[in-house]
Formats: C-alpha cells, structure tokens, sequence
C-alpha cells in the first residue's frame, strides 16, 4: 500500500491542516465566512466520495506502489472519479476567492488562500480518515493470511 494511504501519513495531514487554519487565523484578521465556508463543505463531500470508492474496492488499492496507481485506483472507481471532479472545483473556487476577495489589492491575502485549502483538506481528511484505517486493517488481515500461525500484535 502506498504510503500516503497509511495512518502516519493521515495524522500528520490532519494536524497539519488545523496549524495552517490556527496560523492563518493568528496572522492575519479572519476572512468573511461566507467566503471560506465552501471549502470544508467541498472538503466533506470529497471525504464521503473518497471513502465510498476506499470501501467499495479496497484491493483497488491494497497494492498500490506510487501515488499515480492511487490516483488511477480512484479513477477507476465512479465515486473516486466523482470525488476527484470535486476537488477540481474546489480549485476553482479557490481561484474565485482570488479575485472576489474584498481587499486593497483586489486579489485574497495569501492566508486567506492558504486557510481556504487547508479547510477543505481538513474536511476531506476527516471523513476519509475511518475508511484509510480501514484500509490499514485490510493490510494487517492480508499479512496475517502470509503468515500462518503468527499472530498480529
């Protein structure tokens, strides 16, 4: 399983995202929420998607070796594929947000930017986050049926 599927790999993403959105919020005076509040929700349902393909194949990804056979074992998936359109549109968002910012310069504040990702990558991790262990106990039971006799401990 590729290592960005792994529960190290998840834990470090979602405190990641909550000290980005705490710096975000500590730097610089807080963005209108209606303007960030798509993000989480974009990021949630990218997460229910994420976790429906996880779930409904998860050998699709079990011996994924490089985030390219990940992302194709996403693609192969309707609700992967689905869950992938969404985070385009999230980027799409983000470049609204650019330019609808209300600022001086016209253009959003790099923090602003910054807490609008990392809230949608937030969202998006939490949802996904029962369906990635899931997935690392699928690689438990797997090596478990290699090894005959030994038990997991």
């Amino acid at each position: 399983m590729h290592w960005s599927l792994g529960f190290r790999t998840n834990i470090i993403l979602l405190l990641g995202y909550v000290a980005v959105i705490t710096a975000c919020f500590a730097v610089s005076p807080p963005p209108a929420v209606w303007m960030l509040l798509p993000f989480p929700l974009i990021g949630f349902a990218v997460g229910v998607y994420q976790a429906r393909a996880v779930r409904t194949s998860p050998e699709a990804f079990l011996h994924t070796k490089s985030a390219l056979q990940v992302r194709a074992a996403f693609m192969s998936i309707p609700d992967g594929k689905f869950a992938f359109r969404l985070m385009w549109l999230n980027a799409i968002a983000i470049v609204g947000v650019l330019f609808l910012s209300p600022s001086a310069t016209g253009l959003a504040s790099p923090s602003t930017i910054l807490c609008a990702l990392a809230l949608g990558g937030l969202g998006r991790e939490l949802i996904t986050f029962p369906a990635m262990m899931a997935l690392g106990g699928c690689v438990e039971a797997e090596i478990a049926t290699r090894l005959p006799g030994r038990a997991l401990g």
